[in-house]
């Protein structure tokens, strides 16, 4: 179960975006590719079709959530994807890139974002035990603090009595992804 899965935490990671250049909106796309600076490994990579930028991205601790224009349905939205370390578990203390044949699981979620963004930054404290939020500069120049767990991937799609309770952005209707 993801809920119970230890959280992917590569310190050589890198999150690298491509964008195309075509100016047709059926052919735009974004591209996300996860690759580990030590190996060259392309862990994970996901594509957004009909999507244009400016994209604008946070890459931290296991996820990363990155904000782009859908040109289809013409709205700006936000994917989320967060890492796991899967059902092979290693037994060290120390990350080795060298060390992890299997790649981890990613879970990969989309969300409906009502304005255009002109900046995104995550949160950081001192001792790393505060949650993390996403402080979202918006055109008008207002900041928006973003709580993560708005934007977890592992949240229920459907609303039970339970999930009521915590306000939410609405899921872009593409279904969650187990990648």
């Amino acid at each position: 179960s993801f809920f119970s899965s230890p959280q992917y935490l590569n310190p050589n990671l890198l999150a690298v975006v491509t964008e195309s250049t075509d100016a047709h909106p059926e052919r735009a796309f974004v591209g996300v590719f996860l690759v580990d600076g030590v190996t060259g490994r392309i862990i994970h990579e996901a594509v957004q079709r009909k999507a244009r930028g400016p994209v604008h991205f946070v890459h931290s601790e296991n996820w990363v959530v990155y904000e782009y224009w859908n040109t289809k349905s013409r709205r700006n939205e936000f994917s989320v994807l967060e890492l796991f370390e899967g059902t092979e578990l290693y037994n060290s203390t120390v990350f080795s890139s060298l060390d992890r044949p299997h790649l981890p699981q990613v879970l990969q979620q989309t969300y409906i974002f009502p304005s255009p963004i002109t900046t995104m930054e995550a949160t950081l404290t001192e001792k790393g035990i505060t949650s993390r939020h996403l402080l979202v500069g918006l055109p008008s120049g207002a900041i928006l603090s973003l709580p993560k767990m708005f934007l977890d991937p592992r949240r229920p799609e459907v609303v039970t009595e339970h999930s009521r309770l915590v306000p939410t952005l609405g899921h872009a209707p593409k279904g969650r992804k187990m990648c």
